[in-house]
């Protein structure tokens, strides 16, 4: 079953996105990438550069390993998709 914890492919998660970056992951416009991470939480992750230079599937995987860490707190747009 998916589950925000285990998917970024849930509701939750495609607003979350939705409000962070309009949904883009590549986008230098948007340099947090899709999930809208600041830069001294993605280097905190261990990973480096900026986070719209890396895949889909890396944005992904360190948004899940954030929320199981700290549920949504990280993300203010938390709040406009009732989380």
């Amino acid at each position: 079953m998916l589950t925000d914890s285990n998917s970024t492919t849930t509701p939750d998660w495609a607003c979350i996105r939705l409000h962070e970056s309009g949904d883009q992951y590549n986008s230098p416009a948007v340099p947090g990438g899709a999930y809208g991470f600041l830069e001294i939480t993605w280097l905190s992750l261990g990973y480096s550069g900026w986070p719209y230079q890396a895949s889909a599937g890396v944005q992904s995987r360190a948004a899940l390993f954030l929320y199981n860490e700290l549920g949504w707190q990280p993300w203010s747009t938390r709040f406009v998709c009732g989380l």
